[in-house]
This record gives structure tokens, sequence and C-alpha cells, in this order.
């Protein structure tokens, strides 16, 4: 099982480390999606 997630962290530096990490490291997880508020996320 494939999990879908979306990033909402304001700090640009965070939100993409924390992508790469996912993509290095956690093979059952897709980011579909970041977003830098609770606003633009939705």
């Amino acid at each position: 099982m494939v999990l879908k997630v979306v990033i909402v962290e304001d700090e640009k530096g965070s939100r993409e480390a924390l992508r790469a990490l996912l993509e290095e490291f956690c093979d059952d997880v897709k980011v579909i999606a970041s977003a830098d508020s609770v606003q633009e996320a939705i």
C-alpha cells in the first residue's frame, strides 16, 4: 500500500529536505504535493 502525502511546511528548505528524505528512505510514501501554508494546501 502506497501512502499519498502532502507536505505543508512554511520553510522552503525544510519542505525540500523532508521530500528528499521521504523519497530516498520511504518506498511506500509518495509525495503528491507540497505547500507553504494550510490555505495553499486546501
